[in-house]
């Protein structure tokens, strides 16, 4: 087994699943099987919102176990590999990291075709400067990113690396810098639990941000909101649901960048102060119905929110007059959007929308 060369090659990804015309390929709960969160194990519980499963279990034979268990439910898994590269609460990474991929990736065996991607590393540059982290420069971290995302495309090739970046580090002056040239897809924490900082104004900036920054070549995920930080009512409910509708008012325009939409978080986890969508019926079922929009299941007929049959070819539900569906007043200008909120229509100076 060879040690992979430091001196990286420029690897691009040609994605394969699409839905429904969208470029989203990976939709599904972040951390719907996260070992330690929750009972761990969700991946019933959101398998009918989902096409993808996000695994990070620590031992080999769980991580094969849940990819095995979501392929059943027609899932393939992202699997975080963070654990594989670096040692707990480091940045520095494993001498022998790519020998231990190696090393995993053949464990894994036939759960091996189920796997459509890998998360590197949780906020990375954030974490690094965390007390009792133990740090490196952040210029040798990128370094470290890069290196391992070369191993994964090395020896697991067409499946994208991705990692998402706490809303501090979108902020660095000198973000730009810090972007892994070969990553292929990265997002955006920011949720309205943390207050102000992640305002939809700042999201809105923040977002744009990133896309004038990143490289051409790369696409992204986000974590839509999902949880609040204290047991929600049913107006932080409410108010959680309405924000996801911003998300798909900004994200809309964007589709084509978009590869992964990855809620955070389906479970309460409560030690963590963590209360997710299982907590949540409104923002719930307001992300479900954005997901099973990407996947083509659910679209607006009219006014009307229609389910469609496995084949699409029966229309086996129907939830007439859905607010999602209803032509709505923008400013001035009466506005109608499709089920992933794509601007359909626009009657300018609509009377309903002056008084």
């Amino acid at each position: 087994m060879r040690t992979i060369n430091t001196c990286l090659t420029l690897l691009l990804l040609s994605f394969g699943i699409r839905a429904a015309g969208y470029s989203t390929t990976f939709l599904g709960y972040w951390g719907s099987a996260m070992e330690g969160v929750g009972k761990g194990d969700y991946i019933e519980e959101t398998a009918p919102w989902s096409n993808t499963a996000y695994v990070s279990y620590n031992k080999q034979e769980d991580v094969k176990r849940i990819i095995l268990k979501a392929s059943t439910k027609n899932l393939k898994s992202i699997v975080c590999v963070q654990h594989i590269f670096f040692p707990w609460q480091s940045s520095v990474l494993y001498a022998d990291y790519d020998k231990r991929f190696q090393a995993f990736w053949e464990y894994l065996g036939d759960a091996k075709q189920f796997v459509s991607g890998f998360y590197l590393f949780d906020e990375p540059y954030h974490n690094n400067k965390q007390k009792g982290w133990i740090s490196v420069d952040e210029a040798l971290l990128k370094r470290y990113l890069e290196m391992i995302s070369f191993a994964l495309k090395t020896y697991a090739p067409g499946r994208p690396t991705m990692l998402t970046f706490a809303y501090v580090e979108i902020e660095y002056p000198h973000f730009q810098s810090l972007i892994p040239i070969n990553l292929d897809l990265f997002g955006l924490n920011c949720y309205m639990s943390f207050g102000n900082v992640c305002s939809v104004q700042n999201i809105e900036r923040m977002f744009h941000r990133m896309k004038s920054l990143k490289y051409p070549y790369q696409k992204f995920i986000f974590t839509l909101d999902a949880y609040y930080g204290h047991p929600p009512t049913v107006a932080i409910d409410t108010a959680l649901a309405l924000r996801n509708r911003f998300w798909r008012n900004l994200l809309s325009p964007y589709l084509s960048e978009i590869i992964g939409i990855l809620p955070f978080i389906y479970q309460n986890h409560i030690p963590g102060n963590i209360y997710g969508a299982e907590s949540l019926p409104n923002a719930r079922a307001e992300v479900g119905v954005y997901m099973e929009s990407l996947m083509g299941r659910l679209e607006c007929q009219v006014n009307d929110l229609i389910r469609w049959d496995q084949e699409r070819k029966k229309i086996i539900d129907r939830w007439v007059n859905a607010p999602m569906c209803v032509p709505a007043c923008e400013g001035v200008d009466l506005v109608s959007r499709n089920a992933v909120r794509i601007v359909v229509d626009v009657r300018k100076n609509a009377p309903q929308c002056k008084q």
